[in-house]
């Protein structure tokens, strides 16, 4: 295999490396310089689900393996923005410096840092800014949330299915 090798991690539609366009997986290794993967996630509604550490780590694992069986290949470890990887600053961080010790390469196609991740100086400091801010973003959308079923409830009316 010559030139980059690419893994998504993204719901979307990619075409694979044996030809065959694979739907809604988390995770994919694909042919590089895809005009799909500029377009960002498409074919899952919603968010992320709540397996993504266990997929994550699958990812993690698969890109090291090819790695290891091709080292003078660059892997890029490819997201769709940088809050997708993980919870907090510190997760996100510690995640980087993860791929980096293993020399693994992420891109992050949107977001405040779209492109490849620089490990030094300016790119880590930037990287750990706006991973603080992606920490910010989540927690004031969780504070809001409940702000708002709280709010709910005290006026008696409470979200889901319709009890029975």
């Amino acid at each position: 295999m010559s030139g980059p090798v690419y893994l998504v991690l993204s719901p979307g539609t990619f075409e694979r490396l044996d030809g065959r366009v694979d739907g809604a997986a988390l995770f994919e290794v694909v042919k590089p310089a895809l005009p799909s993967l500029a377009r960002g996630p498409v074919g899952v509604g919603g968010d992320i689900p709540r397996e993504i550490p266990n997929e994550l780590e699958e990812a993690l694992k698969t890109a090291r393996e090819i790695k290891a069986h091709a080292p003078h290949c660059r892997v890029i470890f490819t997201v769709f923005e940088m809050k997708r990887l993980g919870r907090d600053a510190a997760e996100l961080a510690a995640l980087a410096d993860h791929l980096t010790e293993h020399g693994l390469v992420l891109e992050m196609l949107a977001g405040p840092l779209p492109g490849i991740y620089d490990p030094t100086g300016p790119g880590k400091l930037l990287f750990g800014f706006f991973a603080a801010m992606a920490e910010t973003e989540r927690e004031n959308i969780r504070e809001s949330t409940l702000e708002g079923l709280d709010t709910a409830a005290r006026k008696g009316k409470y979200g889901g299915r319709p009890r029975s």
